[in-house]
């Protein structure tokens, strides 16, 4: 999201696709850190939610869903979606990240009472 914030405060017509959860991991930090303005840090899931608003506040559009395939058509960029096809002049890569999970017994009944992930 912060890459299109970013994009969009730039003046440039911006979609921003947000995958399957607004935010990705992030939504399940108790506490980002490090972040200006937050000097005691600030949850993920009231993080997220802020970017988004300051996002469209800019200009930018944000819509559920992931790039399936990026192939260049035409000097510029077709990107196809779930929802159908996007064409345009340039693209940000944001891809966040995911999670590796161990597949061990009881790594599930225990994840958040000791078996923890971490985003950073």
């Amino acid at each position: 999201m912060s890459a299109g914030l970013t994009s969009a405060r730039l003046g440039r017509r911006t979609l921003v696709l947000t995958g399957d959860v607004l935010g990705g991991q992030l939504v399940s930090i108790a506490k980002v850190e490090g972040f200006p303005g937050f000097p005691d840090g600030v949850p993920g899931y009231d993080f997220c939610p802020m970017l988004q608003e300051q996002a469209v506040a800019c200009g930018a559009e944000v819509m559920m869903g992931s790039v399936e395939r990026i192939h260049p058509q035409d000097g510029k960029w077709r990107l196809t979606t779930g929802a159908g096809g996007i064409l345009a002049r340039g693209i940000i890569l944001a891809t966040g990240s995911t999670l590796k999970k161990l597949n061990v017994p009881g790594e599930e009944r225990l994840t958040g009472k000791g078996v923890s992930h971490c985003a950073s």
